[in-house]
């Protein structure tokens, strides 16, 4: 490791470690987050090919709805959810599957891009913080000393001042870094979904099912 990072541990007290913790936190939202929206990737466009060709083949209602059940992504919940009110008609059917979306599927996708937020717009403050309170113990120390202060004396405060400093502003850097990426995939998948309700509420109509 780095000589200049195993000081920053060192002279940054508490609150860089307060500051390290909050970056592991946001690291393990990070990582849970790309999978998810990995992993649900996956399962869309494979349920998407397989619901589009029974729809266009004129499947029943009920196989609709045994393929949805059978698929593990948030497509199919939606697409599940048009083949059960598919016969309230075209503009009723869109209302319904837009107020799913939004009920439903929408606070998934966004998932814990609040705690990533928070905790980018936490990190500088808690930097700032310890800023202030390594220069007031600088302060303190050249008060209590009885003679002038010595250089050494400050050392220590004031390279905890600027090691939280840094340590908050680095960790903020990265979180919105991720923070934006995630987000900015979250709404493209997002407009892929309204994409796809758009190319099937046609033909959901057409299938008649009825509200359950």
């Amino acid at each position: 490791m780095d000589d200049r990072l195993i000081t920053m541990f060192e002279k940054g007290g508490w609150v860089f470690y307060v500051i390290l913790t909050l970056s592991v936190v946001a690291l393990g939202l990070v990582i849970e987050r790309l999978i998810w929206l990995w992993r649900n990737g996956l399962y869309d466009e494979t349920f998407y090919a397989g619901f589009k060709h029974m729809l266009d083949e004129g499947s029943e209602p009920e196989e609709l709805l045994a393929y949805c059940d059978g698929d593990e992504s948030l497509l199919s919940e939606l697409m599940a959810h048009g083949v059960r009110n598919s016969g309230l008609g075209l503009l009723a059917l869109r209302r319904v599957l837009l107020d799913f979306f939004a009920d439903d599927i929408k606070p998934r996708f966004e998932h814990n891009l609040n705690w990533l937020s928070v905790i980018g717009k936490s990190a500088p403050m808690l930097g700032l913080f310890g800023t202030v309170f390594g220069m007031m113990g600088a302060f303190n120390t050249m008060g209590a000393a009885q003679a002038s202060a010595s250089p050494k004396d400050l050392a220590k405060d004031i390279n905890e001042a600027l090691a939280t400093t840094v340590g908050g502003l680095f960790v903020a850097l990265l979180v919105i870094a991720f923070h934006s990426f995630i987000f900015h995939q979250v709404k493209k998948r997002q407009r892929d979904y309204q994409r796809k309700m758009g190319q099937v509420l046609k033909p959901l109509t057409e299938v008649g099912l009825g509200v359950s």
